[in-house]
């Protein structure tokens, strides 16, 4: 790594780092309180673990991150905090179509799985879209780093890898914003596209200049790809293929019914 610290700023004391850390391992039980961290240089220096500290040693709260150093102190991810906010997220899912959850169930809270409800009127309603979120060392102090997982056809969302082009998750982040704040910021987003600050500069030129083929193509990925209880579209493309209907011809049909089934066969047997 190079070092970022400037002409005449002492270099980082490792010494004392390392000793803030062997102070850290005598605080095993749950509610003890941990020594202040010491005072550190700029970024430019993260400590190595020091290999006579057992890890098991340490409070798993403590552990729950890795540290970092921002603003000249050791920073860690805010474990209470965290807890909180998958609390406060879950208690009225019902409502606000968002929640959270440990990521495939495990135990880091840095990983995380949310899920956001397409919004009603939009070609997204009726999907159910995941969101894969990692939190930084520095959360919330820095923004979370969240990816739709679910394929989702949107100017400010990639289509090929689900990177999401929102300010609140650069730059315009703010340590009184929360998780379920950037998933409700999300869902709206699903309701209100900004095609001239995209992701995906094809969506945005397909939602400007055919609006129709924008909507069309949208539900169609959300039918195929958001929506848990129906029959998945790869399904139905291979009943109709199945046939005798060439399977470019099939896509196309059922891309411009919504995934309409029957619709598509009528089509199909029609043309």
């Amino acid at each position: 790594m190079h070092s970022t610290c400037s002409a005449g700023t002492p270099k980082p004391n490792k010494a004392t780092t390392l000793r803030f850390f062997e102070r850290l391992s005598l605080f095993a039980a749950p509610n003890a309180k941990p020594p202040s961290p010491p005072i550190l240089p700029r970024i430019g220096f993260v400590p190595s673990f020091p290999a006579r500290v057992s890890r098991d040693r340490l409070d798993r709260n403590l552990l729950s991150s890795w540290p970092v150093i921002l603003g000249g102190r050791v920073k860690m991810l805010d474990v209470s905090r965290v807890q909180k906010e998958l609390a406060e997220c879950n208690r009225d899912t019902a409502i606000s179509g968002v929640s959270i959850a440990l990521h495939d169930g495990g135990s880091d809270l840095s990983h995380l799985s949310g899920t956001i409800s397409g919004p009603v009127a939009t070609p997204y309603e009726g999907g159910t879209f995941q969101i894969d979120i990692r939190l930084p060392s520095g959360y919330p102090f820095e923004p979370p780093k969240m990816q739709f997982v679910t394929k989702v056809w949107h100017p400010n969302i990639s289509s090929q890898n689900g990177a999401i082009c929102l300010d609140i998750l650069k730059d315009q982040w703010s340590p009184a914003l929360t998780l379920k704040t950037a998933l409700l910021s999300l869902q709206a987003l699903l309701s209100a596209p900004e095609p001239d600050d995209p992701q995906d500069a094809v969506v945005a030129q397909q939602y400007l200049r055919d609006h129709q083929t924008f909507m069309a193509t949208a539900r169609y990925w959300t039918e195929a790809f958001a929506r848990r209880s129906s029959v998945g579209i790869e399904e139905k493309v291979q009943k109709l293929v199945e046939m005798g209907f060439p399977e470019d011809l099939v896509r196309s049909t059922l891309e411009s019914v919504n995934g309409d089934e029957n619709q598509a066969l009528e089509m199909l047997c029609s043309s």
